[in-house]
């Protein structure tokens, strides 16, 4: 089901502040290699004797305390539907987070459907997080200053100058080994009045 979610769907950001980034250091147990074992799971991974299994170092690093707009559009006909999404984004199954359970989402998110271009939906007003989005932004520190990151082509958000594009290898293609492919990824930065 995921992967039929993650072909269907676009995203585009507009960051109001990145955040901090937070990096974590993690052991791990994995089995010695066995061409003639596949391990479909962790639980797979786990189950071998202790004496085959090896412990690794690995860091992670993840964002805290940023500020964000998310868009999400169809790029096709799918199973899901944008009212299926916001829905599961106003109630959630699992407590949402940004790469690690350690780094809940503080507030809670706001869908809202909006039918318009990318750069009006990525602009789109929400409720102030405090009492006023003065104290927003004096106590989120947010600057006048933002960026735009988008998939698509780099003209989606419309004639600007200065749109970088990148290759981001980050589409999971195969769990074994570890492999992904690129994706064509923009970036804007625009100073807001």
């Amino acid at each position: 089901m995921r992967c039929g979610l993650r072909a269907a769907v676009g995203i585009a950001v507009k960051a109001y502040s990145c955040g901090s980034l937070m990096r974590d250091y993690h052991t791990v147990q994995v089995p010695s290699q066995d061409r003639k074992r596949t391990f479909y799971s962790r639980k797979d991974e786990l189950s071998v004797e202790k004496e085959k299994l090896n412990t690794v170092l690995s860091s992670r690093d993840y964002r805290s305390d940023g500020y964000w707009i998310v868009a999400v559009w169809l790029w096709q006909e799918s199973e899901f539907t944008l009212d299926m999404l916001e829905a599961a984004l106003k109630k959630p199954i699992f407590t949402p987070y940004l790469g690690r359970k350690a780094c809940p989402l503080t507030v809670p998110v706001t869908p809202r459907l909006v039918e318009s271009e990318l750069k009006e939906a990525l602009d789109t007003s929400f409720p102030p997080i405090l009492f006023s989005h003065e104290q927003d932004q004096r106590w989120l520190d947010l600057g006048n200053t933002v960026t735009y990151l988008w998939q698509g082509t780099a003209d989606d958000l419309g004639e600007y100058e200065g749109v970088q594009s990148s290759q981001v290898w980050d589409e999971p293609i195969s769990r074994e080994p570890w492999q992904f492919s690129a994706r064509q990824e923009h970036q804007l930065t625009l100073v807001e009045e």
